[in-house]
This record gives structure tokens, C-alpha cells and sequence, in this order.
């Protein structure tokens, strides 16, 4: 028919087939108007009053009663019941739906409430009680500023939520991740940037101060014991895009074609340099200095790195308490001596000494009688924290043995790109 308001009874459209003409509807509310419509019978057996429009269209805005579109895989929600949300256990679905269609659940809180929640609601990690603050305040908070250390709490119930949302297991506590944190040194696991947490109260608010992301190691596993590492907040985005492998790639790449710009590293830049790559066999966790001894042919004749004692067992050397390690530990620069006349017979004349820090007077002392003349350190904030009278004390060595210390900055641009990742 060519009347455009006209639709055949018995047309066929999608689950709906055309029974009668309907009474009309007013549709608009500022300049209401009524409008043509259909009485359609669905297949389900449930009939509808649907305005003309929406089935002359070329793709029909309605197709069915409505059950196509509750059955359709999109909003097919999972089954919930019997899941637990925080402290929240589903019972049973409910007959009625949310305002747009949504599953609605009958739920349990722990304290004994009962709640009806959509399924969103649940899943989104946005909903873990009943709601009633006087059951559940503070349940998953300390007593101390709501954190778990410095680990604040809202921080952690954001990563949870998140990962609820992702359909991921989410079963490390607050006090497991403080613990790694710790372990970690507050450093990134992949990277060694220092890593902090906000220190106001109000944590949310004041997020973007905190450093610190929590990173799956392995992306096809939950948020479980043993997959975790804290890293830096932007290594993390990056990790999201590329994954370890191929990170580490570009940034060897980009290193890589730094170094070919600026050339090649002086003699000074590139000793210092193995003696950083040398501090990485230290076990010490808080701090690692390593050494090079150099002959005047520019022919390393030895190496050392802090560590324990030949024979001692590491396991059983307090690392962590300053005073109780130094009983155990030998530093860089007197392990790169005890070697260098192991395996050379070359004194200290006209050698120079590369060490990735400032040496303490005894080292000095046992460094000067070795008779070296030229120590090269690289200059970096917090290698060395003593008190005037040490410095004092050194300044007075330097001047009556005439040996000279010279400091590369930790900003020179070959140190910079290559010794702050070691550090």
C-alpha cells in the first residue's frame, strides 16, 4: 500500500506480526502530538500498541515485545547466584528488572540485611555491603589514617574494583602488598625509580601524587599471591601496551641510538661505567658500590663489590640493620685491592681507582698505603651521609698524601643514561 501510514494486518515484522490498528499515542512533551500506531502479537504470545514509525522503517526500531532484546547475548547476564561480593552473597534473581532492562538480584549482607541490586552493581565492585555505615564502618581500614603502612586503603579498593570489573581474582590482602612494597625497597621492580604513595589524608583527592601502580607479572593470571610487583606509574602504561619483552626492546633501541649521537664515552665514563655494572653482584639491599682498579696502560687489573665475608652464610647476616651488617661486610673498594694483588703483581703506582661512590676513611687509608694516586667516584646524591668531622677528616688524608678525587656528576650524559639504571 502507498498511504505511508497504512500497514497491512498480518505483516510480518522481525517477532512481530501486525494484528490491528491501534488507538494512538501522545508523544513530545512541549508540543505533545498523537501519533499511529499497531497493535503487534510476538511470538513469545505477548501483544504490544507500537507507533507506526518504528515499524516502517527500513531496519524496524521494534522487533519484538522486548524478550529479544532481554535474551540477546549483550544483556544475557551470568548467572550470580551463590557468588560472593565483599560481603555480599547472591541468593536469588529477582522477577523484575532496573529501569533499563538489567537483571535485578536478591542479595545477603553479612550483618544480616537484606538488599536487591542490578548486576552491574555487583560485578563493577561499586556495591560490597548493604549499606548500612553503623554495620560496616570502617571494616577494611586500620585504625591509623585508613592505610595499611602508607598503602592507603581507598588506593587499594580502586585496584579491587577494577579488577572486578575486568573478571579478574583478586586475592592479595593490604598487608601482603605493603609487604612487597617494602621488599621491594619502595623501588620499581622493572625500572628502580623510587615509587611513593600520597601522604595527605584525604588519598583520593591527592592520588596523582602517588608514584606507585600495582602490576600483574603475568597478564593471563589474577591479582594472586606471587603475580604482583609494584612499579612506576608510567612504566605501567607502558608495560599495558607493549609487555615486558617488547619494552625492554624499545628502550635498548632508544639507548642504543643515544649512544651513536653522542659518540664514544671517555676513558673516565667508561671505567665508571663497568663500575656500575660491577655493583650489580652486590647482595647488600640497601645500597651496592662497586670498584675498578685501572693500570697507566688503561688494563683493568681488578674489581670488587661491597658484600659478606668469604664463607658466610647470607641468609643468616642481618642485611636490613646497618649497625649488625657492617660486622659482616667488606666494602667495594678494599674487595678491588684484596683482588687486584691476587691476580696482578702491579702496585698501586700510577693506577687509578673507579668506585660508584664516595670511599669512608678506612677504605681511604688502606687505598692511599696501596699507593693509588687518582680516585675517580661518581658524584650521585645520597652515596655517602657521614657528619663534618668524617669529611674533615678526609679533606686532611687527601691534602698529606696528595691524592687527588675527582667527581664525574651523576647528570653527565654517558653516567646518566646508563648508570641510573643501576643504581
Amino acid at each position: 500500500m502507498k498511504h505511508s501510514n497504512n500497514i497491512l494486518i498480518g505483516t510480518k515484522i522481525g517477532l512481530l506480526t501486525v494484528v490491528k490498528k491501534g488507538n494512538g499515542k501522545v508523544v513530545g512533551k512541549k508540543n505533545p502530538k498523537i501519533r499511529s500506531t499497531y497493535v503487534c502479537r510476538c511470538e513469545c504470545g505477548e501483544e504490544v500498541e507500537i507507533l507506526t514509525s518504528n515499524l516502517r522503517r527500513k531496519n524496524p526500531n521494534s522487533t519484538s515485545c522486548g524478550c529479544k532484546f532481554l535474551e540477546s547475548t549483550k544483556y544475557n547476564f551470568k548467572d550470580l547466584t551463590g557468588q560472593v561480593f565483599g560481603q555480599l552473597k547472591v541468593i536469588k534473581r529477582l522477577p523484575e528488572y532496573t529501569k533499563t532492562r538489567g537483571a535485578l538480584w536478591e542479595c545477603e549482607c553479612k550483618c544480616g540485611n537484606i538488599v536487591k541490586l542490578a548486576s552491574n552493581a555487583l560485578t563493577s565492585g561499586n556495591n560490597t555491603t548493604c549499606g548500612n555505615k553503623s554495620n560496616h564502618e570502617n571494616t577494611i581500614l586500620d585504625n591509623k589514617n585508613f592505610r595499611f603502612g602508607e598503602l592507603p586503603a581507598t588506593h587499594l579498593s580502586s585496584i579491587k574494583q577494577n579488577a572486578i570489573k575486568r573478571n579478574l581474582p583478586f586475592e592479595v590482602t593490604g598487608d601482603y602488598l605493603w609487604e612487597l612494597f617494602l621488599k621491594q625497597n619502595r623501588k620499581c621492580a622493572v625500572s628502580n625509580i623510587d615509587l611513593i604513595f600520597t601522604p595527605h589524608r584525604n588519598s583520593h583527592k591527592f592520588r596523582y601524587l602517588t608514584t606507585a601502580s600495582l602490576d600483574r607479572i603475568d597478564s593471563s593470571k589474577g591479582y594472586i599471591v606471587g603475580n604482583v610487583r609494584w612499579v612506576h606509574k608510567d612504566i605501567n602504561k607502558m608495560l599495558n601496551n607493549y609487555g615486558d619483552t617488547k619494552f625492554i626492546d624499545y628502550c635498548t633501541r632508544c639507548i642504543n641510538t643515544s649512544y651513536s649521537k653522542i659518540g664514544r664515552p671517555s676513558w673516565d665514563e667508561y671505567f665508571l661505567m663497568i663500575a656500575f655494572t660491577v655493583s650489580t653482584r652486590s647482595e647488600d639491599p640497601n645500597i651496592k658500590h662497586g670498584a675498578v682498579l685501572v693500570n697507566c696502560q688503561n688494563q683493568i687489573i681488578g674489581t670488587g663489590y661491597n658484600g659478606p665475608i668469604k664463607g658466610s652464610i647470607n641468609e643468616l647476616i642481618p642485611m636490613n640493620i646497618r649497625d649488625e651488617k657492617r660486622k659482616w661486610m667488606i666494602h667495594a673498594e678494599e674487595n678491588c685491592i684484596l683482588n687486584a694483588t691476587q691476580n696482578s703483581s702491579e702496585r698501586g703506582q700510577d693506577c687509578k681507582l673507579y668506585v660508584t661512590g664516595l670511599p669512608c676513611n678506612n677504605c681511604l687509608q688502606r687505598i692511599i698505603n696501596f699507593g693509588i694516586k687518582n680516585i675517580i667516584i661518581a658524584d650521585r646524591a645520597g652515596s655517602i651521609t657521614e657528619n663534618k668531622e668524617s669529611n674533615e677528616m678526609r679533606n686532611k688524608i687527601l691534602s698529606m698524601s696528595k691524592v687527588s678525587l675527582t667527581k664525574i656528576p651523576i647528570d653527565n650524559i654517558y653516567l646518566q643514561r646508563y648508570c641510573l639504571g643501576v643504581i
